[in-house]
């Protein structure tokens, strides 16, 4: 009797060994591996869920941009970098198919492409904001700072409440600050003056700020009232509380060129 339940008992261990070689230490070391493969892509996802997320203050903020492109592109970056998340497979039961899940998944993922995308998104939206900020009522001196910077700009001189030809400054929805400029691409021997104020809008342009962007407007909308007319005052347009002004005296590109390149001017970031 005693030797029967020896026997038994070595049977029993015998079995428990080939168990565990031949199915536990097989499902234990595929399980681990699976572990091993969907911990890498959750870090990694979550970098690029990071990453998204820093994005998203910016999309979902109201603060207008520079670019007005800026805010379609980030969105764009977004949608595409959502649908890189690497995707991870249920865990099975079987050994066998947890092996092919193992197979299927990557083993080192990486998303730094797509996490590198984002966080460059994210650096030119904030810059863009940074120069939109730059168009909300500025001083008369940055005005002048600025526009000094412009190649084309010749001279340049702000008006006064006594030299004002609008009669306009620092009066309810008139403009904080004028400021009038020569070009280089007018020809300045046409008139028969050499002050800038006097010369007007004709000579090269100017730069008119208001307190509030719906006051620019209206100034822009009174503007384009005279467009096409003899009373036409050059190419106007409006950015933020500014209103940038450029002579009729050159022709549609050159208005074009200079336009952009007073924006630049003001929107440039120190």
């Amino acid at each position: 009797m005693k030797k029967k339940v020896i026997i038994i008992s070595i049977i029993v261990v015998i079995i428990l060994a080939l168990l565990t070689i031949f199915i536990v230490k097989p499902w234990l070391e595929a399980s681990n591996e699976y572990k091993t493969i969907t911990s890498k892509i959750k870090k990694e996802n979550k970098k690029l869920e990071d990453s998204i997320g820093n994005l998203d203050k910016y999309i979902n903020s109201s603060k207008k941009t520079y670019d007005e492109n800026i805010p379609s592109e980030a969105k764009k970056i977004k949608k595409t970098a959502q649908q890189k998340m690497i995707i991870i497979e249920k865990k099975p039961f079987l050994t066998s198919e947890i092996k092919k899940v193992n197979k299927k998944m990557d083993k080192n993922p990486d998303l730094s492409k797509e996490i590198n995308s984002v966080n460059e998104m994210a650096k030119k939206y904030d810059i863009s904001i940074k120069q939109m900020e730059k168009f909300n009522n500025p001083s008369e001196d940055y005005i002048k700072k600025r526009i000094a910077s412009v190649e084309t700009v010749t001279n340049f001189a702000a008006v006064t409440e006594d030299n004002d030809p609008n009669g306009k400054l620092n009066k309810a929805g008139g403009y904080t600050s004028t400021v009038y400029f020569e070009s280089s691409l007018v020809n300045q021997s046409e008139f028969d003056t050499n002050d800038v104020i006097e010369k007007g809008t004709e000579c090269g342009g100017s730069i008119e700020v208001y307190s509030t962007e719906e006051d620019a407007k209206k100034r822009d909308t009174y503007l384009a009232s005279f467009d096409g007319s003899i009373l036409s005052n050059g190419k106007h347009t409006v950015v933020g509380t500014v209103v940038i002004r450029v002579s009729d005296e050159m022709g549609a590109s050159k208005q074009e060129e200079l336009t952009q390149k007073i924006k630049d001017a003001i929107a440039k970031l120190d």
